[in-house]
């Protein structure tokens, strides 16, 4: 039906520019396959802004420093990067070692820690303070 071929040519749609967005553009994930997603995951913040780096690329780091506050990052990123954060690196799960270090600190839901990490990214390339500390204040709140 009509419906059907516009559904699809939207889905379509969506994937292309999710793929475009973030799947060719930027850097790579690194790869382990002791993971149930395939992807490294960090063992904790520090180590998670490294690897968010490497899979921004030179093109996502520079879409970020464009970005002028946390909010205006936060709104472009929470669902598309976000989500894969929260995918890719266990956190729905709560078992990987990345959920495990958020869990130590009190944090205990997914979008609070891929929010945490992306606020650290934002506030790094801004050269900002981290400040873990209110980061975690905020979302326990």
């Amino acid at each position: 039906t009509q419906i059907t071929a516009i559904a699809i040519v939207v889905v379509i749609s969506a994937l292309v520019t999710y793929y475009i967005r973030y799947g060719g553009t930027y850097g790579e994930a690194t790869l382990d396959p002791s993971t149930a997603s395939g992807k490294y995951i960090p063992k904790d913040l520090p180590d998670a802004l490294v690897e968010l780096d490497r899979i921004m690329g030179t093109k996502g780091r520079k879409e970020v420093l464009h970005a002028e506050t946390e909010l205006e990052m936060m709104s472009q990123y929470h669902h598309g990067l976000g989500t894969w954060l929260r995918n890719s690196w266990g956190l729905w799960s709560g078992e990987s070692r990345l959920a495990l270090y958020f869990y130590g600190l009190g944090v205990r839901h997914a979008d609070h820690m891929s929010s945490i990490v992306l606020r650290s990214y934002w506030r790094s390339l801004h050269n900002e303070p981290i400040d873990l500390d209110e980061q975690v204040v905020y979302y326990n709140d």
